[in-house]
C-alpha cells in the first residue's frame, strides 16, 4: 500500500472518524468508513461529511454496515 500511496497521491488515515470530520478542511475523492456499529455517533459522521462538503462532487462514500439476516 505504501508504494502505491506515493504514486497515486493516496492518504490513508486510521483515526477516530467522528473527531476527524469535525476538524478537517480537506476534501476527499473517496472516504471509507468502518465504524463500530453500536457507536452512538455512527450516523452523525455521515451527516458531518455532507454538511461540511468533505467529498468532491463526484466523490464516493463507502460505509461498512452490519450484516443483515
Amino acid at each position: 500500500i505504501k508504494e502505491n500511496m506515493a504514486l497515486n497521491e493516496l492518504t490513508l488515515l486510521q483515526t477516530d472518524a467522528c473527531a476527524y470530520v469535525k476538524q478537517t478542511s480537506l476534501v476527499f475523492d473517496i472516504i471509507f468508513l468502518d465504524p463500530p456499529f453500536a457507536h452512538p455517533e455512527y450516523f452523525q459522521v455521515i451527516d458531518v461529511i455532507r454538511e461540511r462538503n468533505l467529498l468532491q462532487p463526484e466523490g464516493f462514500l463507502y460505509v461498512e454496515s452490519p450484516q443483515e439476516n
